[in-house]
């Protein structure tokens, strides 16, 4: 079972939570939910961004441009988040206010 790591902004050095624009926090609950955690549980998991790169695949083709820079990219993307949240690569990122 993974451990769940929480992220606030604390964590990656910004303003404290109270002093973010309510519309840049809808914002960004709106990228969490809609372009990270696709599988709806509410934390950000490696597993997630396979499931991109099969809806990519899907849409796209494995043949595509797009899906080649998903697979190069997306394993970034993850050791960033993962770094950004000091978690171990398979733990998994809840982010919260």
């Amino acid at each position: 079972m993974a451990m769940i790591t929480t992220m606030n902004t604390g964590d990656v050095g910004m303003r404290e939570a109270d002093e973010i624009d309510p519309f840049l926090r809808r914002k960004w609950q709106h990228a969490f939910a809609n372009f990270f955690d696709l599988n709806k549980n509410g934390v950000v998991e490696w597993e997630d961004l396979c499931l991109l790169k099969t809806v990519i695949a899907k849409s796209r083709g494995e043949d595509s441009r797009e899906f080649r820079k998903a697979e190069t990219h997306l394993s970034r993307i993850w050791d960033k988040l993962v770094e950004a949240t000091r978690v171990d690569r398979a733990e998994n990122v809840k982010y919260h206010f």
